[in-house]
């Protein structure tokens, strides 16, 4: 039986590289996930585990460590490049001073071509030996590689890991290459390509339940959407799916004739995470509270008011707030869409919604 250990790169704090709106830690903890959904349901012979299944941050000690006290057989971390945007490709590493892993990093490299080829056309960087922190933990105790799946800032590579089925192309990848590579491992009889997980780049979260979807339900909390009657369950339900179709909206991301609405995709999990630290009155509508006539005015300026509001009335989007001179004063739209700024004072004003 092998113990295969998968360790997603980066994680939590830790976004590492980033282009073209996407994060490696989104894509690889994406692919670590299917590559053991593929060996769970589909082979026997084979054990996984994952150094993290959600969005954490773990030390690279701590990784290793995971994998030595489990005895595992096979290490794989899964990474992704990034560079000057100008460069592209794929690469395989092993420990420098390990002969043994050279036939796990072989199978990888080779099998990661093969696949992700079939989406478009990527350099072969080769195989190649390093001392970083994870393999140099591990690769005494068992098989250690790390893989770099293409560049996150490479144009090339991104027309590939923008398709919807680069995740599953990178995980049968691995799957092949440690198949490849180990003995004893079978196909399951009877057993069909099993359904994908829940990814950004699919439309495949319905009815998935875990913690990255527990994850999603509070950023959408967060950013002031409503979960009325189930709240924060794990479940992607029909709720779920109309707070991110609200949220996108909301955002511009997209619509109801767009072809990812009511996907968490990588804009829609960005716009959340800069939702979640935004000040509480951002979006909401300002009333006046004052019982004369309340100025309002075109610029950040306590003169020639642009006009007044009445108790009780006001504008229906905070936009921001703003120092000027001795007070504050908010950014505010109208219904119309117009920009106007109001005092923001708690004497005078209170924030609705």
């Amino acid at each position: 039986m092998t113990k295969l250990l998968l360790d997603a790169g980066h994680g939590g704090h830790d976004p590492g590289a980033t282009g073209h709106g996407y994060r490696e830690k989104d894509f690889v903890l994406q692919i670590c996930r299917r590559i053991k959904q593929i060996f769970d349901t589909e082979y026997n012979g084979i054990t996984v585990r994952l150094t993290r299944s959600d969005d954490r941050f773990i030390s690279l000690g701590e990784r290793s460590r995971i994998a030595r006290s489990w005895g595992a057989d096979v290490f794989i971390s899964v990474h992704m490049n990034a560079f000057n945007g100008r460069t592209g490709g794929i690469e395989t590493f092993k420990h420098r001073s390990s002969s043994a892993s050279r036939s796990l990093q072989q199978n990888l490299q080779s099998h990661m071509l093969q696949e992700l080829r079939k989406l478009g056309n990527t350099p072969n960087r080769g195989n190649k030996d390093a001392g970083f922190a994870v393999l140099s933990g591990t690769y005494k105790h068992m098989l250690s590689c790390l893989t770099e799946v293409l560049f996150i800032d490479s144009p090339g590579d991104s027309k590939i890991f923008k398709q919807n089925t680069f995740v599953e192309r990178a995980a049968r990848a691995h799957v092949l290459g440690v198949i490849a590579t180990r003995s004893g491992i079978t196909r399951k009889p009877n057993a069909s390509a099993s359904k994908p997980a829940p990814s950004t780049s699919s439309n495949s979260w319905m009815d998935h339940t875990g913690q990255a979807v527990t994850d999603l339900q509070n950023k959408l909390l967060q950013a002031g959407e409503k979960l009325p009657r189930f709240g924060v369950d794990g479940h992607f339900g029909s709720e779920t799916l109309q707070a991110v179709q609200s949220f996108q909206s909301k955002n511009g991301i997209s619509n109801p004739n767009g072809n990812h609405y009511g996907v968490p995709g990588p804009q829609t999990m960005r716009a959340l995470d800069q939702a979640a630290t935004k000040p509480s009155y951002v979006g909401k509508g300002v009333r006046s509270t004052y019982d004369g006539r309340l100025n309002f005015y075109r610029s950040k300026t306590w003169s020639n008011p642009a006009g007044s509001v009445t108790k009780g009335y006001g504008f229906p989007t905070i936009v921001a707030k703003h120092k000027v001179g001795k007070g504050e004063q908010y950014e505010v739209k109208n219904s119309n869409g117009q920009t106007f700024y109001i005092t923001a004072s708690s004497k005078y004003v209170r924030v609705v919604g």
